[in-house]
């Protein structure tokens, strides 16, 4: 898919009853929820699968081997039209079905952290109001990069932040970014800039 010079993605979003505070106004830890929400679509987007984004395990740890206490066992041969495997997080952690191997160009394994944030709250949003999660991309390095997001009430502007993340690979540890992650994320532009 080829995407246009300064590019912003939106994101639709009804506030729920569980994030809002006792005055109905939606607490301020919730709007991390919104962005991540977000960046996970946006990631999608430039080719990169949520369900390669899931938490693992170090490599010691990784088992298929069936967890009667979780009740869980693994899928048999040919269930499955995908090859894959199942993380053991440790007992009493759900283990999480996920394909193996790679998807086009993204390690199995890749995924982001927020590495910082600065965030500016303008306006409260309350349950049920209808938002806009607006993100572009501010700077795109080999490993990081830095996200811009505006969520909207209409017109109004609730929230404002920048956002960096880090790539990092399955070890947990910073790693180079997708070639065409990056190109599509250069061809972005910034929330209140292009319209």
């Amino acid at each position: 898919m080829e995407l246009e010079e300064g590019w912003i993605h939106r994101t639709p979003v009804r506030v729920q009853f569980d994030e809002v505070d006792q005055y109905g106004i939606v607490h301020h830890t919730k709007y991390f929820i919104y962005f991540e929400r977000a960046r996970v679509e946006l990631m999608g987007v430039l080719g990169m699968r949520a369900d390669l984004m899931a938490p693992t395990a170090p490599p010691e740890r990784v088992s298929s081997a069936p967890r009667p206490d979780l009740g869980v066992a693994p899928r048999s041969k040919g269930s499955d039209p995908a090859p894959s495997s199942l993380l053991d997080l440790g007992p009493g952690s759900p283990r999480i079905q996920r394909p193996s191997g790679t998807v086009g160009t993204i390690p199995d394994g890749l995924g982001l952290i927020v590495a910082g944030a600065d965030v500016k709250f303008r306006a409260s949003a309350r349950f049920l109001d209808d938002l806009v999660v607006e993100q572009g991309c501010r700077k795109v390095g080999a490993s990081r990069i830095e996200l811009a997001y505006r969520i909207l009430r209409g017109v109004e502007i609730v929230c404002t932040a920048v956002l960096v993340l880090a790539f990092v690979g399955q070890d947990g540890r910073p790693c180079r970014s997708p070639d065409h992650i990056r190109a599509g994320l250069k061809r972005m532009g910034e929330p209140g800039t292009h319209r």
